[in-house]
């Protein structure tokens, strides 16, 4: 993913900070606790297809 588009792109909920997980295959919203997927290169940043996830999962992940 480009350090550069990361630097740009927001959560489309709550249009905070989006992180890269330690693997590079998802982007995580902190706050909403939500992973968007990375297809092939782009984040795929649509609500309906994010994942929830616990506070246990994002720290695990980051």
């Amino acid at each position: 993913m480009d350090k550069k588009l990361l630097e740009v792109i927001i959560c489309p909920r709550c249009h905070g900070k989006l992180d890269l997980t330690k693997d590079r295959s998802s982007l995580i919203c902190r706050f909403d606790r939500l992973k968007y997927n990375i297809d092939d290169g782009l984040p795929v940043l649509l609500i309906e297809q994010a994942e929830t996830l616990t506070q246990a999962q994002v720290d695990e992940a980051l």
